[in-house]
Parts: structure tokens; sequence; C-alpha cells
């Protein structure tokens, strides 16, 4: 359907619509009935480059690796912009205040990890935005 839209509106631009497809995802910390709270973290580069989108989540990987789990993290998962131009990370934790925490007393030795210092200045790191959604009712069996 969006060739036939493309086709039928040449230099058609579509603002703020963005493909993606999943890279990686951390495995379940926690039942996912546990979830209280979905995070989404988007990055923006400068331009195109899926090299360097990769790279961003691979290291974020590989530093997260050297320590336990955050406390209340259910899941993550990461996806990268079809164009490389983008990063959205959609988390699972038990409360936003489980993020919060996590986020305002990161453990130290990744302060001084080189992976974890690389993904956060990433070459062309234009911007990251970080969003908390917590549902207003939950139903539960």
């Amino acid at each position: 359907m969006e060739g036939e839209v493309d086709a039928a509106v040449p230099g058609i631009e579509r603002a703020g619509v963005v493909a993606w497809r999943r890279h990686r995802s951390t495995p379940s910390h926690r039942d996912p009935a546990e979830a209280g709270c979905a995070v989404l973290v988007t990055r923006t580069f400068d331009g195109p480059d899926p090299d360097r989108a990769r790279d961003l989540v691979d290291a974020l990987f590989t530093a997260g690796d050297k320590v336990p789990p955050a406390d209340g993290l259910v899941a993550a998962h990461f996806y990268l912009g079809l164009d490389g131009a983008q990063v959205l990370n959609y988390a699972l934790w038990t409360s936003s205040q489980a993020h919060h925490d996590a986020v305002a007393h990161r453990p130290p030795r990744l302060a001084d990890d080189s992976d974890w210092q690389h993904a956060h200045t990433v070459p062309g790191l234009r911007s990251t935005t970080v969003q908390r959604f917590e549902p207003l009712l939950l139903l539960r069996p």
C-alpha cells in the first residue's frame, strides 16, 4: 500500500514516520505481568548510518553483560530505524520509580566502562528522548 501512495503522490515525505526492525532483546528478567511501566528511549543521529546505530546498541549490550540486570527491569527490546538514523529502546519495568532509580543509581563500574561510555558518546548522536508510560488501569486475571 505504501508503494501505491508513493506512486500516486510523487515526492511525498512521511515526516515523523519511521520503519523499524528489532535488533536485540534482553532475556526476560521477570514475569511480564509484573510490568507496571513502559519506557521508550529514542536516540536520533545527525544522519542515516545503520552501522553506527547497530554499534550503539551492541556497545550497550556489551557493557550491560558486565553487571547484573537493574532491579525492576522486566525486559528491553532495541529497534533500529531502517535508514539507521534512529535507535528505539522499548523496555518494560515494574514501575516508573524502578526505572528512575536504575538511571539515578547506575552501577559505579559502568561509569568507567569503555563500552558504556562509547554508547553514550557515539559521534553524530543528536538527541536522546526518554518517555515513561504507566497504565491508568491494570486488569489482572
